[in-house]
């Protein structure tokens, strides 16, 4: 292995919780914001796809189908939390750039960003930043909900972020509140 690959390694954070493997009571909290909606079953997905991968290497035999499940949950947050597409319409070609991946966001604002080039990427900064002062990458003007279900976390203030309800069911709570 290259001392670049392990650097990558040692960069990639050991633990990664976003909504889509949250137990079902911890998601009840959000219930209302939409999120429901933007979670994929990843258990559906697991047996769909994973336990076929399972079955095709052998070399998983010595993991169990517990721990297997965990890693697969673990590689897809990773891959969610840390990979960008450049090209919205070839969403196939993933990149996965854990140094880049370092750099902290803040909606609104962003000092630095990476940009795609035939044969490679380049973080630049493209303001004054003084000694010791955090640069900041942009993942795009996201309201909350897209942060935290694409990327684990929500940004205060966010002026991206947007309230999301249904017509019908405002009605309904408004009629039952007036009611009693």
């Amino acid at each position: 292995m290259s001392c670049n690959f392990l650097l990558c390694l040692e960069i990639l954070p050991d633990e990664i919780y976003l909504p889509s493997i949250w137990k079902d009571e911890d998601l009840n909290l959000l219930e209302g914001t939409g999120i429901d909606f933007m979670i994929p079953d990843s258990s559906e997905q697991y047996r769909k796809y994973f336990l076929s991968i399972k079955g095709s290497f052998p070399q998983t035999a010595i993991i169990s189908e517990n721990e297997f499940e965990k890693l697969f949950h673990f590689a897809g947050c990773l891959v969610s939390a840390y990979s960008f597409c450049e090209d919205p319409d070839r969403e196939l070609d993933i990149a996965l750039v854990p140094l880049a991946d370092s750099l902290n966001h803040r909606t609104g604002f962003n000092n630095a960003r990476l940009y795609y080039e035939k044969e490679s990427l380049k973080m630049i900064c493209h303001t004054d930043c003084p000694k010791g002062e955090q640069l900041f990458n942009t993942y795009g003007d996201l309201c909350n909900r897209d942060l935290l279900v694409k990327y684990g976390f929500v940004d205060d203030p966010n002026p991206f972020h947007t309230v999301s309800f249904d017509p019908i069911d405002w009605l309904c709570l408004l009629y039952t509140s007036r009611r009693g």
